[in-house]
């Protein structure tokens, strides 16, 4: 299945039936490539390797765990490999309005019918439209091996260097049902953003009474980072509604000051410019936050 250079190399498939036997070939082969629906896999580089570094491969098709959603009165649970169409399938009365919204800007249907929350996840540098608006909601990500599992919040997940510890693999999604009545995602493409081309911007907030009670931001970038200030968050929260200009402007600063500290994988033109387009999201939503009140 992959080549290199003179030399033919075939990439053995593997096929569990279910979990546990997934896991006790994951922990005896740690390096294998796990597939759910392979859309981050077919872009990897691990075709174009040296014969030696390609690895087998362990296919999800067959483990019908991975693939399950439920329900109940607090939260969603979908399994790592459910397709993003199945997911969309809850139904926009069930699911977040923001996550449906960045869940259906996902290429296009054929690929949802194959891309997955857990493949999202597991490439840090695809991170740039699903993650922020996982990050805001709370979400818990159960971590398997064969040895035993835990929950781990994402944000926590996020900060792990490496994603995965050796026969480590995500396994299922909790996402809270947490009452937001005001929410939005975008996304902005330019050039200056390099390959990956686009900046995704999510905002959750709940407002009561003409104040804003609680309000949520973050900022999918290139190069895997995803941004979030909760200086900022605090410093609009408990506002009265609507917010004037006079309030909005220091937020483009602490805007700025986040974006120094982040480590040098941005260029000073692409930190100008996601600055000013995550300044102008925030303004036009925060502007029309009081409009947009249920």
């Amino acid at each position: 299945m992959g080549a290199s250079g003179k030399h033919l190399s075939l990439v053995q498939v593997h096929y569990p039936k279910n979990l546990p036997a997934l896991l006790a070939f994951y922990q005896k082969n740690p390096r294998s490539l796990i597939c759910a629906g392979g859309t981050s896999l077919l872009q990897s580089p691990v075709w174009n390797a040296p014969k030696e570094t390609i690895q087998d491969v362990i296919s999800l098709s067959q483990i019908p765990e991975l693939t399950h959603i439920s329900r109940t009165e607090s939260y969603i649970e979908v399994g790592a490999a459910a397709p993003i169409s199945q997911i969309l399938g809850i139904g926009r009365h069930v699911l977040s309005a923001a996550l449906e919204s960045a869940l259906t800007r996902v290429a296009n249907g054929a690929v949802r019918n194959l891309a997955t929350l857990g493949g999202s996840l597991a490439f840090s540098d695809r991170w740039l439209s699903l993650v922020p608006v996982l990050l805001l909601l709370d979400v818990r990500l159960e971590l398997r091996r064969q040895s035993g599992g835990e929950w781990v919040p994402i944000a926590k997940f996020l900060e792990r260097h490496p994603l995965f510890r050796p026969g480590e693999m995500l396994t299922r999604i909790r996402i809270p049902l947490e009452e937001w009545n005001v929410q939005h995602f975008q996304i902005y493409k330019s050039h200056a953003f390099g390959p990956l081309n686009q900046l995704s911007w999510c905002a959750l907030a709940q407002a009561e009474k003409g104040y804003l009670e609680r309000f949520r931001m973050a900022v999918g970038a290139p190069a895997g980072l995803i941004i979030r200030n909760r200086e900022l968050e605090n410093t609009v929260s408990g506002k009265k509604l609507p917010l004037s200009l006079k309030e909005l402007a220091p937020l483009q600063e602490q805007l700025q000051q986040t974006l120094e500290n982040v480590q040098p994988r941005l260029s000073f033109i692409q930190k100008q410019l996601m600055t000013r387009t995550t300044y102008w999201f925030l303004l036009r939503y925060l502007t029309d936050l009081w409009e947009d009140l249920p």
